[in-house]
C-alpha cells in the first residue's frame, strides 16, 4: 500500500515549489526567490526548512564554502506536492482530473507552443505502458 502524502501548510508549500523548480539552493537564495510571493526573514526561513527537513521533504547538505547548507527537495516533496493536486482536484473538481484539464483551458487561450507542448504530453501518456501511468485510473 502506498504512504500516504503528508499535508504541508501553504507557507511550506511555497518553499517546496521553489526548490523543485530553481533545484538545490542556499536559504539566502531561496529567501531571495521567495522575496516577491512571501517576504520571509532568514530565520523565518530556516524555521519552515528545518519542519520540511523533519517531514523528510527536504535534504541539506554542507555548502562548499562556510556554515551554510544546500538545500534540495527529496522524492518524497514529489509525492507531497502531487497530494496536494489530489486533494485539490477532489475538492474543487469532485475528482474529475478532466474537469481540471478543461478549466484550465477555458480560463486562457493556448498558444502555439503550448499546443505543441500539451501534445507531446498526450502522445507520451497514450505511448505508455499503463502501469506506467498510474493505478489510480477510476474513470478520471
Amino acid at each position: 500500500m502506498r504512504k500516504r502524502a503528508p499535508r504541508v501548510p501553504e507557507a511550506e508549500l511555497d518553499v517546496l515549489v521553489v526548490l523543485r523548480r530553481q533545484g538545490p539552493l542556499l536559504a539566502a537564495d531561496l529567501m531571495k526567490e521567495l522575496s516577491s510571493i512571501r517576504p520571509m526573514t532568514h530565520g523565518s526561513i530556516t524555521t519552515l526548512l528545518a519542519r520540511l527537513e523533519s517531514k523528510g521533504l527536504v535534504s541539506r547538505r554542507k555548502a562548499d564554502a562556510g556554515k551554510a547548507f544546500v538545500y534540495s527537495a527529496t522524492a518524497s516533496a514529489d509525492r507531497a506536492l502531487q497530494g496536494t493536486v489530489d486533494r485539490l482536484v477532489a475538492r474543487l473538481f469532485g475528482g474529475d482530473r478532466m474537469v481540471l484539464v478543461a478549466a484550465l483551458f477555458e480560463s486562457r487561450s493556448l498558444d502555439a507552443d503550448e499546443v505543441a507542448r500539451l501534445e507531446r504530453m498526450v502522445a507520451e501518456l497514450a505511448a505508455a505502458p499503463r502501469s506506467a501511468r498510474g493505478s489510480n485510473r477510476s474513470g478520471q
